[in-house]
């Protein structure tokens, strides 16, 4: 499968983007399986999708096919993914807990990464409204497909 360029800066901001949003600063508050940030990185995306994902009504076929897109990208982007990872790692931007799953949080240089410009108002908002329904940072990889995808119809499988 081919993955474009323009995904792995994506993924890398938007890793770097929820871990501040999670305040995941410090290995007491850290985001416990980093690899559920690839199911939610095309979900704060859109506030269309955001919104699929977190509604408690049933979903039309269109918008389950939908999510069934979203998950079908995240399950691609897998592999691009832990090499985004890594190299934010290598970098000193996020420090790895653990070993299966990892946990990440954000390390002081990349506070000043200007995460807090206005350009991310919109993905940080919608953040801000999953954390109030997922518990993102605690959420193991599972639970977020459950919550985010299977609970809506969304068949999964083990990545």
């Amino acid at each position: 499968m081919f993955v474009a360029g323009e995904d792995f800066y994506f993924l890398a901001y938007t890793t770097l983007l929820i871990l501040d949003e999670l305040d995941c600063h410090s290995p007491a508050k850290l985001y416990r399986d980093i690899r559920g940030i690839a199911y939610v990185a095309d979900i704060i995306g859109h506030e269309s999708d955001l919104k699929l994902a977190i509604s408690e009504k049933p979903l039309s076929l269109a918008q389950i096919s939908r999510l069934s897109l979203l998950y079908d990208r995240a399950v691609a982007r897998r592999a691009p993914f832990e090499r985004v990872i890594a190299a934010l790692a290598e970098r000193g931007l996020i420090e790895l807990v653990g070993s299966d799953p990892k946990g990440a949080y954000l390390k002081a240089d990349a506070r000043q990464l200007q995460l807090d410009d206005d350009i991310f108002a919109g993905e940080r908002g919608r953040i801000s409204q999953l954390r109030r329904v997922s518990r993102l940072s605690i959420a193991g990889k599972a639970k977020v497909q459950e919550r985010l995808f299977q609970g809506h119809g969304v068949r999964t499988w083990d990545d």
